[in-house]
């Protein structure tokens, strides 16, 4: 991949009369890149790959935004005000194309012409997005003791269509510096206590822009025609978000100890996210012909709530100084309403058996499965269990064609005798009960060192890997790839008729390597949940400040040289390679699908001053 940019900016600002001043400014960039990617067939070992492609893609972006601005401060007495109001607009543009072959002659030839098959047409694409804003501010300050800010701002997106594009966004703030109230001096000695209190909304817009239909090019019995690509939706609007926040701050001992706290509420109406659609209203979120894209609307309402705290300290000052930072904060999130009455349940399109799911009064996207409870041992537990065996009435002990020793025990949640989807449950929360960082700074001389640890706790991460590549029976179900596969269960016999088949092997968890799948083993359970809690060394930096004396000699101003790394060491029950695993398409929540995991990575730097 070659990309060449460009970025720039322009300011000017003119001071119109005392306190009075007006500012514009002006942003744009222009990006230009070209891929290309050749897969080469090859022979590695057994193995043989007689497939090689070669993909060409080549796009173009452009963004600009201007702003303007008009501000004025003035003090009367007691009384220090300022008011602004600006304006902004914003353009994005792209476009690009893409092309790919196959079935190359040999790996020399690895331009896109040389391919004998083009696997699909070349395509283009096209598009552009806007914002424009308007937004005004108050602020008010009284006897250096009470604080009030008043804002207002309206934003129109081309995300939404003509009856929607404008959402209006009022908020107001408060603050009492408590400390410098005469019935305080002296209580807190040299340091100071601010009470605070924000409530406002804001506006989300991050969305597909879903108010109208493309169109996409499908082949017919008479020629290339056209088909909508998604479905429209006139009425998609801003997802606001209501917000009320209470917090301190607190300094004491001359500021050697900052404390800073709040706490918050967060109401989301008008959630804003794909809706997945059957199958037969022609719903598949594919590029496909014939499919139509999901389309985005408004599905629901949302509650959050936390509390956020930070501790600062200056341990020691003399004979070296030793400084800490602490945060800790945590948030509980709650599905409200849903606008269509019923759970959303996600997958991705890469995955099999595995779901997140929302539901009113539970938290967004928690994992969705069977509860697993233990393998088959004899056929006396098969016999005793619900039926496992889709499309059957009776319980099926079969080796061939039915559930049979060494198969996964599924609980019976709901209680009909029958293991169906009406038995999924939760089976695990992605969200941290809270997160927390802690960072050191010592210094001594001209010496300084860095540490800083952060993680969280509390939270459940999905092992997909683990899922996929320790069932035994390959490719479709599995892959058989991990060591933990090998403790598949190993049973007596497959005799039908065999009243003692058992487990060889009993206590384990990996199912019976089998030809067929009628007892669904790969079903996602909580044996595949873990806990996601981890405590991470981030990042170490040790500097060094090359005295001045003897950096002067050389008419240099300072030498600092400084080594470190990142991602030092993480300390966690995780069996995967990271805990950190993320979000996938922002509904897919602490599921470790294979995620490159965080890089360990050492940096020296020397910063010269001239």
């Amino acid at each position: 991949m070659k990309r060449k940019s460009l970025i720039g900016s322009a300011y000017g600002e003119v001071n119109i009369m005392k306190g009075l001043v007006f500012r514009t400014e002006f942003n744009g960039s222009i990006s230009f890149s070209n891929g290309y990617r050749f897969n080469p067939a090859y022979t590695f070992g057994n193995f043989v790959n007689n497939t090689s492609f070669a993909i060409r893609s080549s796009d173009n972006n452009t963004w600009w935004g201007l702003t303007q601005l008009l501000r004025y401060n003035t003090k009367i007495g007691k009384h220090d005000i300022g008011i602004m109001a600006s304006h902004e607009s914003q353009e994005s543009n792209w476009e690009g194309v893409w092309a790919e072959t196959r079935d190359f002659l040999n790996n020399d030839i690895t331009d896109l012409v040389g391919g004998a098959t083009v696997v699909n047409p070349p395509t283009s694409f096209r598009g552009s997005s806007a914002l424009e804003s308007y937004f005004g501010r108050l602020n008010y300050m009284y006897d250096n003791k009470y604080i009030l800010q008043a804002t207002i701002r309206a934003d129109g997106s081309s995300n939404f269509g003509p009856n929607n594009r404008w959402g209006y966004f009022p908020s107001v703030s408060a603050a009492w510096k408590v400390s410098e109230e005469s019935f305080m001096k002296g209580v807190f000695g040299s340091g100071d206590l601010k009470l605070r209190a924000e409530v406002g909304v804001v506006g989300n817009q991050n969305t597909t822009q879903s108010f109208y239909a493309n169109l996409t090019k499908v082949p017919t019995p008479w020629g290339n025609g056209y088909l909508a690509a998604n479905f429209s939706n006139p009425d998609l609007t801003w997802e606001e978000t209501k917000a009320f926040n209470l917090g301190f701050d607190l300094h004491l001992f001359r500021s050697r100890l900052e404390i800073i706290g709040d706490v918050y509420i967060k109401k989301t109406d008008g959630l804003l996210t794909l809706n997945e659609l059957p199958y037969y209203s022609g719903g598949n979120n594919s590029y496909s012909p014939g499919y139509i894209q999901f389309p985005a609307v408004n599905i629901g309402a949302m509650q959050n709530k936390g509390f956020g705290l930070t501790i600062n300290t200056v341990n020691i000052e003399k004979p070296f100084s030793w400084r800490t930072g602490l945060n800790i904060s945590t948030d509980r999130n709650k599905i409200t309403e849903l606008y269509r009455n019923t759970p959303i349940n996600r997958e991705a399109w890469f995955m099999t058996s595995f779901l997140s799911r929302s539901a009113v009064d539970h938290p967004a996207w928690q994992f969705y499965g069977y509860q697993a409870e233990g393998l088959f041992q004899n056929i006396t537990e098969i016999k005793g269990h619900a039926v496992q065996t889709a499309g059957s009435d009776t319980v099926v002990a079969n080796a061939g064609t039915g559930t049979w020793v060494g198969d996964v025990k599924f609980k019976d949640v709901n209680g009909d005798v029958k293991i169906t989807q009406d038995d999924m449950t939760v089976i695990g929360n992605p969200w941290p009960k809270f997160t927390y960082g802690f960072s050191n700074t010592f210094n001594f001389k001209n010496f300084e060192l860095l540490v800083f640890i952060n993680g969280v706790y509390g939270n459940d991460v999905f092992n997909y890997a683990r899922f996929r590549n320790e069932n035994p029976n390959g490719s479709g179900v599995g892959n058989g790839m991990l060591k933990g596969a090998f403790d598949f269960a190993r049973v007596s016999s497959t005799d039908l008729n065999d009243k003692d088949a058992h487990v060889l092997n009993p206590g384990g968890r990996i199912q019976r390597i089998t030809s067929n799948g009628a007892n669904d083993n790969g079903k996602a359970t909580q044996w595949y949940v873990e806990d996601g809690s981890y405590l991470r060394i981030k990042n170490v930096q040790l500097s060094y400040n090359i005295p001045a004396k003897l950096v002067q000699r050389i008419s240099l101003e300072g030498v600092r040289v400084s080594a470190g790394v990142q991602n030092l060491y993480t300390f966690t029950k995780y069996t995967g390679y990271d805990p950190e695993v993320g979000t996938y398409n922002g509904s897919l929540v602490g599921v470790d699908y294979g995620r490159y995991p965080s890089t360990r990575m050492y940096t020296v730097n020397l910063q010269v001053n001239f």
